[in-house]
């Protein structure tokens, strides 16, 4: 379960109550392998437990009955130059993170979660950067769902994802910073693109063509900071661009 490289190999229909292809303890390579309609309760492709990269997988049609439709990933695990598609959970469609994890420079696309995070649920002090979210869907926070604090979230793009209840692209809690991220053409009841809670800081982010009931692109809760950001052609009942 440790100091393995596993790589360029294909895993399809395996099941596992946890990790239904691969349970990764720590320090372990992942590379270049696909990952097919593999299930699990948690992770229902991988299962990383810590220090583990995952890198240049592709993940299709995995499925979590609890979190983490392809990757849960529990601690400091790094996950890079992947895509996902069409990967279910409750929690995070795609991602199941939990605590100080990286996620770099990968793609989510049509990724749902039937409650939280239709690509990512996020918990506290992860890193999500130079990611593309395309068309992913959830109750709350369409692409990420953010529970805790200390997430950073940044360089990345969000297109046509959707919640049905708040934060068409993201849901964050408190104290997270939503840094350069463009959000384009996301839909939710409330926040078109981003549901914030409290004491968050949204800075230099572009917002296009996002719509909601209530916040266009952002609904405010109280104490946030939203500061150097772009807003063009969002549509609300209340609050064209900010509620």
């Amino acid at each position: 379960t440790n100091n393995n490289t596993v790589s360029s190999n294909t895993f399809t229909s395996n099941d596992a109550t946890t990790g239904g292809a691969i349970y990764a303890g720590n320090s372990n390579t992942i590379e270049s392998n696909t990952f097919d309609s593999n299930t699990a309760d948690k992770g229902g492709a991988i299962y990383a437990q810590e220090g583990n990269e995952i890198v240049s997988n592709t993940f299709s049609a995995n499925e979590a009955s609890d979190k983490g439709g392809a990757i849960y990933a529990a601690t400091s695990n790094s996950i890079s130059s992947n895509t996902f598609n069409s990967n279910t959970a409750v929690d995070g469609g795609a991602i199941y993170a939990q605590e100080g994890n990286e996620i770099i420079s990968n793609t989510f696309t049509s990724n749902i979660a039937s409650d939280k995070g239709g690509a990512i649920y996020a918990a506290t002090s992860n890193s999500i950067s130079s990611n593309t979210f395309n068309s992913n869907t959830a109750v709350d926070g369409g692409a990420i769902y953010f529970a805790d604090g200390s997430n950073i979230l940044n360089y990345n793009a969000f297109t046509g994802n959707v919640a049905t209840s708040s934060g068409g692209a993201i849901y964050i809690t408190n104290n997270n910073t939503v840094s350069s991220n463009t959000f384009t053409a996301n839909d939710a009841t409330t926040g078109g693109a981003i549901y914030a809670g409290n004491s968050n800081t949204i800075e230099s982010n572009t917002f296009t063509s996002n719509t909601a009931e209530n916040g266009g692109a952002i609904y405010a809760g109280n104490s946030n900071t939203i500061e150097s950001n772009t807003f063009d052609s969002n549509t609300a009942e209340n609050g064209g661009a900010i509620y």
